[in-house]
């Protein structure tokens, strides 16, 4: 029987950390081990966690060092066959770790499972699965073969996840031999909404993924979310799309990559204009070409570039229309 770890980075997370751990405890396939990161927690979590499983490793970072380097000290302090990672405010269905389990023993070949999710509101279960926000011939398109509901995906799939991204890291799954050839996860993303984003192009890049097309995991939006602004995490977005750019590994979809970093940047510039910020309005207009401005865009841009009374006044005009 294969044996599985799961890896939990914690920060403040007293609040659904509770509720976390159970949906753990009742997988239908039991995981051998659990590693809790703490990155600094204040607010009770390490009592919650020591208290409904007292036997799991704990470990507390000597400073508050971001979400990939916890992940990757969780890694390091456990011996499964499988790493699950799992957010310290995410459930997972009783089914998840069975499921993927038995996508790996369907597709050998694979070193990276995900599943599908739906998004839970303030306690509220969204309607539509993740996947089903999908584009038109998608999940066709992406996929090489299928099993029931499990696809391996063709690879690489890079354009398709530049174009819908359908991975939570809650959701997934990997061997972890994988992470002889993928590498770890990048600690400099650490403190980024889109860390995850990074370490999936590579993952993509030198190794097979399959997915699950059933919603086997229920992820939070809250307001205490680290991805909850739209705006920070577009921009985040962005940022790791330069970084995979100027990286050289994927140098094949430049122009994949190009065309989503002005996509990105002109949503980004809508929410900052909403809201306001206009210096990031200027900040963001240089990814986005004279072509791509369309007349709105143009007359937005005009009005960051005035005076601020006049500009702010302009904007709250524009804005309340």
């Amino acid at each position: 029987m294969k044996q599985v770890s799961v890896v939990i980075p914690l920060y403040n997370g007293a609040k659904f950390i509770a509720e976390t751990i159970d949906s753990v405890l009742k997988q239908t396939y039991p995981v051998t081990e659990i590693a809790f990161v703490d990155d600094g927690s204040t607010d009770g979590t390490e009592r919650i966690v020591r208290s409904l499983v007292p036997n799991a490793k704990y470990i507390c970072n000597d400073s508050n060092s971001g979400v990939c380097f916890s992940r990757n000290v969780g890694i390091s302090q456990t011996s499964g066959d499988y790493v699950a990672l799992l957010d310290q405010d995410d459930i997972w269905l009783p089914d998840k770790i069975a499921k993927q389990v038995e996508a790996f023993k369907i597709y050998e070949e694979a070193n990276f499972v995900f599943t599908n999710f739906q998004y839970l509101n303030n306690n509220k279960l969204d309607d539509k699965d993740k996947f089903s926000y999908a584009p038109l011939n998608y999940w066709s398109d992406i996929s090489e073969i299928s099993h029931n509901d499990v696809c391996l995906l063709r690879q690489p799939s890079l354009p398709q996840f530049l174009e819908f991204q359908p991975v939570f890291p809650s959701t997934v799954m990997f061997r972890r031999e994988m992470l002889s050839v993928t590498g770890n996860f990048d600690e400099r993303f650490g403190r980024e909404q889109s860390e995850d984003l990074e370490f999936l192009f590579r993952c993509d890049a030198f190794c097979r993924i399959a997915a699950v097309a059933e919603p086997l995991v229920h992820i939070r939006k809250h307001g205490q979310n680290y991805s909850a602004d739209n705006l920070k995490t577009t921009l985040s977005q962005i940022r790791i799309l330069k970084y995979a750019l100027n990286d050289g590994k994927y140098r094949d979809f430049n122009d994949h990559m190009n065309r989503q970093i002005v996509v990105r940047s002109i949503s980004a510039f809508n929410d900052a204009f909403v809201t306001g910020d206009l210096d990031v309005c200027q900040t963001i207009l240089k990814d986005i070409p004279a072509q791509w401005r369309d007349p709105k865009l143009r007359i937005k841009a005009a009005v960051t570039a005035m005076p601020a009374p006049f500009g702010r006044w302009l904007q709250a005009a524009l804005t309340a229309s």
